[in-house]
Order: C-alpha cells, then sequence, then structure tokens
C-alpha cells in the first residue's frame, strides 16, 4: 500500500511556500506567467465557519466534529 503522506509531500511543499510569500508575490508572479481572464465580482469573497456533523462508523447517530473555515465569492468571466 502507498504511503498517501508522500502523495502530498510535493503539492504541501509548494502550498507552504505560497502561504508565507509576501502579501503580493504570488499575484505578481502569475501576472508574469499568464493572462488572467477579466471579470466582475458578483459577490466579494466571504470567510466564515461551519459545523461539520459526522456518523461513527457511518451508522452510529450522528455528532458534531468539528468546526471548518469556509470562503465562498461569485464572479462573471468578461
Amino acid at each position: 500500500m502507498k504511503d498517501i503522506s508522500e502523495d502530498h509531500a510535493p503539492r504541501q511543499h509548494w502550498l507552504g511556500l505560497m502561504a508565507k510569500a509576501p502579501m503580493g508575490r504570488v499575484a505578481g508572479l502569475l501576472d508574469e506567467a499568464v493572462t488572467r481572464p477579466a471579470f466582475t465580482w458578483l459577490r466579494a469573497p466571504e470567510v466564515g465557519s461551519t459545523m461539520v456533523r459526522a456518523r461513527a462508523g457511518a451508522t452510529g447517530g450522528p455528532f458534531n466534529l468539528g468546526e471548518v473555515t469556509v470562503t465562498r465569492c461569485a464572479l462573471t468571466l468578461a
């Protein structure tokens, strides 16, 4: 059986680098690499949290597993 953590290691590395980069650095590099499509925000990005519910063994009674951060937005491409 394959160790899943080995599959995720490169992705975790790149996400860590992007998270630690100075503000605007990733966007600047993206602008150099590709042409971003024009868009209009319909709903600006919003951050919130929601409760995740689960069942023990997929058949037991439901319980609150914990809160997770969620983000939503809506846009239209020009």
